[in-house]
């Protein structure tokens, strides 16, 4: 008996999608107990086959496969610090903080 495992393009596709965010994570700087969060998420998705594989998501941020607190707890660990510079975002609660860290979006403009 000859057995051949073939990963369904769904596997695939997670894999890739779980390899993207993990880079993700490593190229932020993300603390280790965010990204043990994160893995673990997507591994409790995977088991329980419930997995979004929307294609549309640009940013780990703004994958709603994740729940909506640990989304944000991520883009407090990306921006909190630059948001912690603006002194008009001093009184806001942390929640107001990472939504609004949630919505940043970073431009690059070239002179000319």
């Amino acid at each position: 008996v000859t057995f051949s495992i073939f990963r369904s393009q769904g596997y695939r596709n997670f894999y890739s999608k779980v390899h993207r965010c993990k880079a993700e994570m490593v190229n932020a700087n993300l603390p280790e107990q965010i990204m043990y969060k994160v893995s673990r998420y997507y591994d409790y998705l995977w088991i329980n086959n419930k997995v979004g594989m929307s294609e549309k998501r640009h940013s780990i941020i703004h994958d709603h496969d994740l729940s909506l607190q640990l989304r944000k707890e991520i883009a407090l660990a990306m921006h909190g610090s630059l948001v912690s510079q603006v002194s008009i975002f001093d009184e806001c609660s942390e929640d107001c903080r990472a939504d609004i860290c949630m919505r940043l979006s970073f431009h690059i403009y070239l002179p000319g």
